[in-house]
């Protein structure tokens, strides 16, 4: 068998090898920290998500309270209503504030 001499391969070939290896390195690298922040993130996501969870039983709960208490009383539960807030915006005169005239 004879053996074939080595194909001789540019530099620049060479050094685009390298320089993408070192590239999809670093991505790799850069996508295992990304996934563990996601990870963390997620955990805190969730443990927000379960804190407004168990805040919404609670209201609801107390809710049902108040309507027992209420009935056991021999009165009426009236929830509260929505809050509302009138505001009334000053332009001013000539561009100034109210506050500046």
């Amino acid at each position: 068998m004879v053996a074939k001499a080595p194909t001789a391969v540019p530099e620049s070939v060479l050094k685009k090898r390298r320089t993408s290896e070192k590239i999809a390195a670093e991505r790799a690298a850069a996508a295992v920290k990304a996934k563990a922040a996601r990870k963390i993130t997620k955990k805190e996501y969730v443990k927000r998500a379960e804190t407004y969870a168990a805040e919404y039983r609670a209201a609801a709960r107390n809710t049902v309270e108040a309507k027992r208490a209420a009935r056991a009383e021999g009165k009426f539960y009236v929830p509260a209503g929505a809050k509302v807030v009138f505001v009334v915006r000053i332009r001013g005169i000539n561009e100034l504030a109210p506050k500046d005239v």
